[in-house]
């Protein structure tokens, strides 16, 4: 399928999808009201005519006409605004709910590393109101194109020349739509200011960062920020708009001028007898209906140049999201059932491994060669940016790397669906999500079938949290989040507790990933929840052959995993026992002596 032909297939589901009982129905009344409305101008002229000359017969015709005009604008003024109201909103429902569906079904997190794709993904999230409108102006457009036909039959009917006007009227339209054009190219070149404002607003009103914002004095500064990068934006409009305008208003003001003379022209004739009175009357009426549809035109070419912008973006989009595992529309393929791996009998191996950010000048992973015993823990130490959180996610396959493979019991990574290998994780990460929603909910996000009352008292069992949970107003049906009624806030290191829960309610992972877990838990905590976790962990292991990766500060911590691997640079520079790397007296010695002094 070409672009063309895919694209407006898509603006036909925008449309359809929502109601397509009602996009219908709206869509034949529009038809028809822009159908009789010049016709029943025509029946008007026609009972001039009719009266003028004594013929019945055409009287007749024209009111014939003139009454089936009233009927379709009435039905049109009754049914217009009750069809394209719930069309309007079921179809920004059914827009809203494909974004989120494709962009949430994007297994991997590569497109937010894409600017690009980010720009992509940020509009498309304010242009949701704009799919969903698809439906309504099917119908507009549909209307402005069946009324223009229609008025230039019945401008042809009174004299030939009359329907010129309707070619003419499009070249101010075109004239508008150029200009459309260049704004919302300027606007689509200056999208990551418009992203950069919609980050600073969030942080100035955001909850989470209130207390920092005016604590520091920083309100003025974000105000003058945002202000800048609105400027931006709007420095670039203004030179699209300084380039394009004077043209529209030349050929606007063209338009209205002939318009002018076709009137004088028709009044001429019938003065000189050549047309009759009803013509010149039909005219008269016709101008504003002339003038209605050289506007339409205008912001049919307009609303053309926006939805194909929309429609460009959510195409690429979507086609973004197909390319992963060969999935439609961003939903990965989960595969056959021999797809899915249920048991690691050899273990995970990494064969010089590299990885580079988009748009990096070096790379976070270089010449990584590992091989990740089934049935092990293994704990990554090093500094901050040595590279453990991006090996985690390759490992999670939330990026593929750059360079170099991963093998799981010998068969590539890149050959398992994204969704049977996520299905087989378990993970919990120091930049976690805070949900307000029920604490259930929160627990049980990403299988809230399967998250009986069971599962999730056992999650935050293992996470240390039901105390927790069991001083809540209501238990595990508290609503959190202060912004909601009857809401209850957390402090962070509680919040992490419901993380720690979400990530161990799937109890038999083949890979659990856990990176930085416990950052804002006491040393007690973390010993209580990793300690408690690692000793649990070792019966399932025998079991599935499942492997834990550890990414922790705290050296206390990691010294009891099988293996330790140190990463510094992007590269693995030891790898061992925490008694072998300690009597090496290499790197991770030197960090171990280090934290060892300072709680002495």
């Amino acid at each position: 399928m070409t672009t063309v032909a895919r694209r407006v297939r898509l603006w036909l589901v925008l449309g359809f999808g929502a109601a397509p009982g009602l996009t219908a129905t709206g869509l034949a009344i529009a038809v028809a009201g822009a159908v009789l409305a010049p016709l029943a101008t025509l029946g008007v002229g026609r009972v001039v005519d009719g009266l003028t000359a004594g013929d019945g017969d055409l009287a007749r015709q024209g009111l014939w006409l003139v009454a089936a005009g009233i009927v379709v604008g009435v039905l049109q003024a009754v049914s217009w605004p009750l069809v394209w109201f719930f069309v309007d909103d079921l179809g920004e429902r059914f827009a809203r709910h494909r974004v989120l569906r494709l962009i949430a079904g994007i297994p991997t997190v590569a497109h937010h590393d894409l600017p690009e794709m980010a720009d992509r993904v940020s509009t498309l999230r304010r242009e949701a109101r704009d799919l969903g409108a698809a439906g309504q102006r099917l119908g507009t457009d549909a209307s402005t194109v069946v009324g223009t036909v229609t008025l230039a039959g019945v401008l042809g009917s009174i004299a030939w020349w009359l329907a010129l006007l309707v070619p003419a009227a499009l070249l101010p339209a075109w004239a508008s739509g150029r200009a459309f054009r260049a704004r919302y190219e300027a606007e689509r070149h200056n999208e990551q200011a418009i992203r950069a404002a919609d980050r600073l607003l969030d942080i100035a009103r955001g909850p989470a960062t209130g207390l920092e914002v005016r604590c520091s004095g920083a309100p003025a500064t974000l105000v003058d920020a945002l202000g800048s990068a609105l400027d931006e934006r709007m420095s670039a409009v203004a030179e699209a708009s300084r380039v394009t305008r004077p043209f529209a208003v030349v050929t606007r003001l063209a338009w209205i001028a002939l318009l002018a003379v076709a009137v004088v022209g028709v009044f001429a004739s019938v003065r000189a007898g050549s047309l009759g009175v009803g013509s010149l009357v039909v005219l008269v009426l016709l101008v504003p209906q002339v003038e209605s549809m050289a506007t339409m035109l205008q912001g049919l070419v307009a609303r053309g140049v926006r939805t194909a912008q929309h429609l460009a973006r959510l195409d690429e989009l979507e086609q973004y999201a197909a390319g992963f595992a060969g999935s439609p529309a961003g939903h990965p393929s989960d595969g056959d059932a021999s797809s899915r791996p249920w048991r690691l009998e050899r273990g995970i191996e990494l064969v010089d491994v590299g990885f580079t950010y988009p748009g990096a000048t070096s790379p976070s992973l270089e010449g990584v060669t590992l091989h990740l015993d089934a049935g092990t823990t293994v704990a990554l130490v090093g500094e901050n940016g040595a590279g453990k959180s991006t090996l985690v996610m390759l490992l999670a396959r939330l990026h593929d790397p750059t360079r170099g493979r991963i093998r799981v019991d010998g068969r590539p990574l890149t050959e398992l669906p994204h969704a049977s290998w996520h299905e087989r994780l378990g993970a919990v990460f120091q930049d976690h999500t805070d949900p307000h929603v029920l604490v259930h909910e929160a627990v049980g996000i990403g299988d809230l079938d399967g998250a009986t009352d069971e599962r999730v008292d056992a999650a935050l069992g293992r996470a240390d949290a039901s105390g927790l949970v069991a001083a809540l107003p209501r238990g595990r049906d508290t609503q959190l989040g202060r912004q909601f009624a009857g809401g209850t806030d957390l402090s962070g290191g509680q919040w992490q507790r419901l993380a720690v829960a979400r990530g161990l309610l799937r109890e038999e992972p083949l890979l659990m990933l856990l990176d930085e877990p416990s950052s804002a838990l006491d040393a007690a905590a973390e010993d209580a929840i990793l300690g408690g976790y690692l000793s649990r962990a070792r019966e399932v292991r025998r079991r599935t052959g499942g492997i834990t990766v550890v990414v922790s500060h705290r050296l206390s911590t990691v010294r009891a995993a099988d293996r330790i691997v140190v990463l510094e640079g992007g590269r693995v520079v030891e790898d061992g026992t925490h008694d072998e790397l300690v009597a090496a007296g290499g790197p991770y010695a030197e960090l171990f002596d280090l934290q060892a002094r300072s709680y002495r």
